[in-house]
C-alpha cells in the first residue's frame, strides 16, 4: 500500500496518499482539474477552457461538471484511501 503524497505543478502531477488524481482524464481535462487543484477560480479556468462551447455560462458549467464528476469518481474508486491520515511509526529500544 503506497501511502506517498506530492505535487509538482512543473510537472502536473498530484498524488495523494498514492492515488493520482488526474487519473482518467484526457488532457483537456487535466488541465481543467490541475488548475483547479491549484487554486484558480472556476470563471478563470472557463476563460481559458475551450474554444468549443460558446458562452461564458456554457464553459463554467462544463468546467464545474468536469470537476464534480472527477472529485465523485475519486471519493467512489479511492475514498478511503484519499481519507487517510499519514501513519508514523517510532520505535524504542530500551536497555535494562
Amino acid at each position: 500500500e503506497d501511502t506517498s503524497t506530492s505535487v509538482n505543478l512543473e510537472s502536473n502531477q498530484f498524488m495523494l496518499n498514492g492515488v493520482d488524481l488526474l487519473d482518467g482524464l484526457d488532457a483537456e481535462q487535466r488541465f481543467i482539474f490541475s488548475s483547479y487543484l491549484k487554486g484558480y477560480p472556476k470563471q478563470k479556468i472557463a476563460i481559458v477552457y475551450s474554444n468549443k462551447v460558446k458562452t461564458a455560462k456554457d464553459r463554467v458549467t462544463m468546467v464545474d461538471e468536469v470537476i464534480r464528476q472527477q472529485i465523485d469518481k475519486l471519493k467512489t474508486i479511492y475514498g478511503a484511501d484519499l481519507m487517510k491520515a499519514a501513519q508514523r511509526y517510532e520505535s524504542y529500544r530500551i536497555d535494562d
